[in-house]
């Protein structure tokens, strides 16, 4: 199970490019890009056991 923390990170997550969207579609586009980097960098610290990073 995920702990609290990360959880509420993944629901900012949602909410933030949610937000961006109602602004317009290059506020969607800028604020996409930086959570996919936020993403990554949380998914890092919390590998699934076997699998192999996709590069993404």
């Amino acid at each position: 199970m995920i702990a609290t923390k990360p959880r509420w990170q993944v629901a900012s997550f949602i909410d933030r490019v949610l937000d961006a969207g109602l602004k317009g579609d290059d506020a969607r586009a800028a604020e996409t890009r930086e959570v996919r980097a936020e993403v990554k960098a949380l998914c890092e610290k919390f590998p699934m056991p076997g699998a192999q990073p996709a590069g993404v």
